[in-house]
């Protein structure tokens, strides 16, 4: 018997694979953590936060490296003088692509959900958005390579 479109199938444990990719609990960042990490500097909590949330960011390297990539570019336009209103306006445009990253590939939702806390309050001055890279720098060191498991 054909099952309709779109319905679990009983032999199958009655479930549809999700879309979505797993997520894991500790793969988020509260509001008021990003806000101390970015906008008070605490070094602490930012690598606290960065083993816990990088040890299960199930997210490719190079996609990670990607969007890094444009991260740096910002931080070095931002100590050019002259450039910082440049350098505000791109940081401020992260959020929508990081959101275009997500919907590309779907994978990248958990490093969505890390980031975009970090990003608001990250474009309000140089040395937030400092912060912020310093942050996402924790996040790579700590997050797994591909090859080489989980680092627990």
């Amino acid at each position: 018997m054909m099952q309709p479109r779109g319905q679990p199938r009983p032999d199958r444990g009655g479930q549809r694979p999700s879309s979505q990719p797993p997520q894991s609990p500790s793969a988020t960042l509260t509001p008021e953590d990003a806000r101390r990490i970015v906008e008070e500097g605490n070094a602490e909590l930012l690598v606290r936060k960065a083993q816990e949330i990088g040890r299960h960011l199930d997210v490719n390297p190079s996609q990670l490296r990607r969007f890094f990539g444009e991260v740096k570019r910002i931080e070095m336009l931002w100590s050019q003088e002259g450039q910082e209103a440049r350098a505000q306006r791109r940081a401020v445009l992260l959020r929508p692509r990081l959101n275009y990253q997500v919907q590309r590939m779907q994978k990248v939702k958990p490093l969505q959900n890390v980031l975009e806390p970090c990003l608001h309050f990250a474009v309000q001055s140089r040395e937030n958005f400092a912060n912020f890279v310093e942050f996402y720098e924790a996040l790579i060191a700590y997050a797994p390579k591909e090859g080489r498991g989980d680092r627990s």
